[in-house]
C-alpha cells in the first residue's frame, strides 16, 4: 500500500497537466484522451488536490469560468475571451491570469468582437507572450500593430480552415499591410486541424512547431524570405 501511494502521488498530476472545460457534459464525455470537466467537477479537484493548480494547458469553451482559472499558473491558453470574461468590454489582458502565458490562441470571431478594437492591441501587454494565433483570418488587420508592439513575440499565426486554403484565400494578397507583413518572418498563415492543440499537449508536432520551423527557414534563406504562407501540402498532417 505504501508503494502504491507513492506511485499515485507521482503519476496522478499528469492527469491534470491539461485541463479541458466544456459547457455541456454528457456521461463519459471526453476529448481524445482528456477528461472533460464542468465547473462542478473541476472545483472539488482544485480544492482537494493542490498539484492540479500547476496545470499548464487549458482548453475551454465554458462560459463564466474566470473564477475557476484566474489563480492557475497557466502557460498555454486556447480560448474565446468573450466567454471567459463574460463580455467583450470586460476583456483585460493585463490581468495576472496572463502573467505567465507564453502561447495563446484566440477563438473569438469578428462578428462578436471588432479586431480593430483597442482590446486586441492590449495583447502586447502580456509580458512573456512568444506565440500568438488567431483562428479567424480577419484578424490579419491588427497583426502589423502587434508585431511592432509585442516585443517578446516570436511567432504570429493566422489560421484558416480548408475552405480558405482550397479557394486560395489563405493569403494577404491585396491587403493594405501586405508588403510589411510579408517582410516579417514571424508572420505565418496556415491551415488548422481538429484537436491540433492536443498534439502539443502530448509533446507532438503541433502547428506551433510547424510555424516555428517555417520562421526559421525564412530567416536562414532555406525558403523565400517573403513566403509567409504554409501551403496545404505542408499542413496536411493537421487535417
Amino acid at each position: 500500500m505504501r508503494v502504491a501511494w507513492r506511485v499515485e502521488n507521482w503519476v496522478e498530476p499528469f492527469l491534470y497537466r491539461t485541463v479541458v472545460l466544456r459547457a455541456f457534459l454528457l456521461p463519459g464525455n471526453h476529448v481524445e484522451e482528456h477528461i472533460a470537466h464542468s465547473a462542478d467537477t473541476l472545483f472539488p479537484i482544485l480544492e482537494a488536490k493542490p498539484f492540479a493548480r500547476h496545470s499548464v494547458n487549458p482548453w475551454t469553451e465554458l462560459p463564466h469560468l474566470f473564477s475557476i482559472i484566474q489563480d492557475l499558473p497557466l502557460k498555454h491558453m486556447y480560448c474565446a475571451f468573450e466567454f471567459l470574461f463574460g463580455s467583450p468590454r470586460a476583456i483585460d489582458f493585463t490581468h495576472p491570469l496572463f502573467s505567465q502565458i507564453t502561447h495563446l490562441e484566440i477563438f473569438d470571431h469578428p462578428h462578436t468582437l471588432d479586431p480593430s478594437n483597442s482590446v486586441w492591441h492590449n495583447l502586447a501587454t502580456i509580458p512573456f507572450l512568444t506565440h500568438l494565433a488567431f483562428e479567424d483570418p480577419f484578424f490579419v488587420y491588427i497583426c502589423l500593430t502587434l508585431l511592432s508592439t509585442c516585443h517578446s513575440l516570436r511567432v504570429l499565426v493566422v489560421r484558416g480552415g480548408p475552405q480558405w486554403n482550397r479557394l486560395g484565400n489563405l493569403s494577404i494578397a491585396g491587403h493594405r499591410d501586405e508588403q510589411q507583413l510579408a517582410k516579417d518572418p514571424r508572420f505565418v498563415m496556415m491551415g488548422w486541424g481538429i484537436r491540433d492543440w492536443q498534439l502539443g499537449a502530448h509533446g507532438g508536432t503541433d502547428y506551433w512547431s510547424q510555424a516555428e520551423d517555417w520562421v526559421a527557414k525564412r530567416r536562414s534563406g532555406d525558403i523565400d524570405a517573403r513566403q509567409y504562407r504554409i501551403g496545404w501540402e505542408e499542413t496536411g498532417t493537421l487535417v
